[in-house]
């Protein structure tokens, strides 16, 4: 029985070793910088350009299944900015939880998503495939959600007109230049990520 247990779940946690690997190093690579950095220039003050910003920069990055880079990279980016202007934090925490638990909860790689499908001894695309109406469906509702918490927001400190944009709100270790970067190969890596 342990034997026929671990057959099951191995395909399932051979891609979600594979995932976190993967995503990890296309986050040191620096695929996501020209996202983040974009992202941050277009919110500027607006705390309903902010949300919504957050709420797209954790969908995406949630797409690796694995929190702990969710959170680093969405909270790394965002959270100078929210300080900078007043806002309220528990709204980057609820954005980022809510965009963790759809695109970790039904990506086939994601912890939720590998346990049902190891339990149901499905293949990934027959757990996948079906999944993706409800998953863009939820990623809507995550950016509506998000619009509503800025306006709450905004009807509370107003809109902040920020000097340089937002560049000089966020923490520049995650945006810095490192060794590992590899700006060159930015749209190599994105076409890995999309195959």
């Amino acid at each position: 029985m342990m034997l026929d247990g671990l057959k099951m779940v191995a395909p399932s946690a051979a891609l979600l070793l594979f995932a976190i690997l993967f995503f990890g190093l296309m986050i040191d690579a620096g695929l996501f910088d020209p996202l983040i950095r974009k992202i941050l220039k277009r919110v500027n003050g607006d705390p309903i350009k902010i949300a919504i910003g957050t709420a797209l920069l954790s969908l995406l990055v949630a797409l690796d299944g694995d929190g702990t880079t969710t959170y680093m990279i969405t909270c790394a980016a965002m959270l100078p900015l929210y300080k900078r202007i007043g806002m309220n934090p528990m709204i980057l925490a609820t954005i980022s939880m809510l965009s963790l638990s759809i695109m970790s909860g039904m990506s086939p790689w994601g912890g939720p998503a590998t346990r049902a499908i190891a339990a149901l001894g499905l293949d990934a695309t027959e757990y996948f495939i079906p999944m993706l109406p409800t998953m863009i469906g939820g990623a809507a509702w995550v950016v509506f959600t998000a619009f509503l918490l800025g306006r709450v927001e905004r009807k509370r400190i107003g809109n902040i007109k920020l000097e340089s944009g937002g560049g000089n709100c966020y923490i520049k270790a995650i945006l810095e230049d490192t060794p590992h970067k590899r700006p060159r190969l930015a749209y190599v890596n994105l076409l890995l990520v999309i195959v």
